[in-house]
């Protein structure tokens, strides 16, 4: 099976998102599957990252093992301080001994001519164009992806034929075996008529010994002689131990002298007093201890050095970011962030997509998506944390409508009838008076 590494950063997430207008690396990874190849990147629901792993030591893994490495190049790939520093470095390393395949695909326009291991390769698409371009008409999309795909099936053809063509590798060689502790060795007993070979602070020992024991004899035999002892002499043990440090000290035998006969001498004026004769016992043979081997204590092994990994920030990017009660825009919003605010991530979901953030006062926390924020450092070393329940959408009954009231026409009182106009009534003709006679 061919194994290829997929390098790249969390920002470039939606690159990973299936069924999506940027389906890339699923898509690639579908595709490969049925020629027996797996795509492996931290995030993969297919043996990637699992709860408890040691991030760092497990991608340092993943890139010893796999054949391919796929870079997917942006400005966040080559901002990240992780992949600058673990993850290229490793991963060259392995390229210059002819290890590894290194295929630097171009996502978004970036600074790529600046870095002299991207520059010096052959990209994909080959123009070379960011792969983003390809993304507005489905066709170009279609043609672009197909292209990525063909150039990725090329190298994993040429990798299978280098692997077969390679002598096969030597046996491994067992370490030699770590001689035992000597045991201390039995004392030697030598053969008849054969003098071993003592030590020399022994022999200088031994030979002060017995020059004391020939003083000591000769004082007695000089006191003996000139009359001064009358009683047998007393037992005398010498004993002489080596000045050498360390060295067992050594225990000689007992000379002994004793007084055999006391034979009168006459002597004018003087009183006989007897004389002694000294007898020396024979030395008895001095054993020799056994020569003890010191033993070297093991060299104690020393622990590695533990590397500290500086905590991930975030940065609100938008204007307004909202925080939620959970990872999802069905969870209600609780708080709101202005852009620029600094805040410290403490937990993510299991796909790194959303993070449980702490606010600049340090108390409140909150879900918010990683899109809305710029990070430093890498999140997928943050603990997980699990998702709260969903919350149950209230139905809220709408209001009825209620049809307009029909305004009632109500007729206006008449005003006040109009006076009837007066009629003029003509006055009655007065017939005329006759005049008097």
């Amino acid at each position: 099976m061919v194994n290829i590494f997929v390098s790249y950063s969390h920002r470039d997430h939606r690159w990973f998102v299936e069924d999506s207008p940027y389906d890339l690396i699923p898509w690639l990874r579908n595709s490969l599957k049925r020629d027996n190849v797996r795509l492996w990147y931290d995030r993969s629901d297919q043996g990637g990252l699992q709860p408890g792993d040691e991030f760092r030591r497990e991608i340092e893994r993943q890139i010893d093992g796999a054949q391919i490495a796929l870079l997917l190049l942006s400005e966040a790939f080559f901002s990240s301080d992780f992949i600058q520093t673990v993850e290229v470095p490793r991963i060259m390393a392995r390229a210059e001994r002819k290890e590894m395949v290194v295929i630097p695909v171009l996502l978004e326009p970036c600074d790529w001519d600046d870095f002299e291991y991207v520059a010096s390769r052959q990209m994909v698409p080959g123009k070379p164009t960011p792969l983003i371009n390809y993304t507005k008409e489905l066709s170009d999309w279609v043609n672009a992806r197909h292209e990525i795909l063909t150039a990725i099936r090329r190298r994993i053809a040429q990798v299978i034929k280098d692997v077969e063509a390679a002598p096969p590798a030597p046996p491994p060689v067992a370490a030699p075996e770590r001689p035992a502790a000597k045991a201390l060795a039995p004392p030697v007993i030598e053969a008849p008529g054969v003098q071993p070979r003592r030590p020399r602070w022994m022999l200088v020992g031994i030979g002060l010994a017995l020059l004391v024991v020939i003083v000591g004899i000769w004082l007695v035999a000089r006191t003996l002689t000139t009359g001064i002892g009358q009683a047998p002499l007393p037992t005398a043990t010498i004993q002489v131990a080596p000045t050498a440090t360390g060295a067992p000290a050594l225990k000689l035998p007992t000379a002994t002298l004793t007084a055999t006969s006391l034979t009168p001498t006459p002597t004018p004026g003087v009183t006989a007093f007897p004389t002694a004769t000294a007898t020396s016992l024979p030395l008895s043979p001095t054993s020799i201890p056994p020569t003890a081997t010191a033993l070297l204590p093991s060299p104690t092994p020393i622990p590695p050095t533990a590397t500290l990994t500086p905590a991930p920030q975030a940065v609100v990017n938008v204007a307004q970011a909202n925080v939620r009660s959970g990872p999802g825009t069905e969870y209600p919003i609780i708080a709101t962030y202005p852009q620029g605010a600094d805040l410290r991530p403490v937990g993510r979901n299991r796909s790194g997509t959303w993070l449980v953030v702490r606010g600049p006062d340090g108390s409140s926390e909150g879900w918010m998506a990683v899109s809305t924020l710029r990070l430093t450092g890498d999140i997928m070393g943050l603990p997980e944390v699990a998702a709260p329940p969903t919350p149950t959408p209230t139905v809220t009954p709408l209001p009825t409508a209620t049809p307009p009231a029909t305004p009632t026409f109500t007729p206006e009182p008449p005003t006040s009838a109009p006076a009837p106009r007066p009629t003029a009534t003509p006055a009655p003709a007065e017939e005329p008076t006759p005049a008097p006679p």
